[in-house]
């Protein structure tokens, strides 16, 4: 089971977001500690985070999307972003 780390740009994001929207979102990303590569995860090319290093992935939750990297070697998945999937990647 991998340990969701949520950093601190992207728990401000949810913070801003109405209550029912945002427990939406965190249940989708509780469920990334089982299953960091859900079926309709993407991995992210030509796209960065500053000061984050390693493979970006995405998923879609309804209008939103969360992007995140995954360390497998200690079983970590880092929420680096959440936002609506208009304004995500910029």
């Amino acid at each position: 089971m991998y340990e969701i780390v949520i950093s601190e740009k992207a728990d401000k994001e949810l913070d801003k977001l109405p209550a029912k929207v945002a427990d939406k979102i965190l249940d989708k990303i509780e469920f990334l500690a089982t299953d960091p590569r859900p079926r309709k995860h993407k991995k992210l090319t030509n796209f960065h985070v500053a000061n984050i290093t390693g493979d970006l992935y995405r998923i879609r939750i309804g209008d939103y999307t969360a992007i995140y990297t995954i360390e497998d070697d200690i079983l970590r998945v880092l929420v680096v972003k959440v936002a609506h999937r208009k304004e995500v990647y910029e």
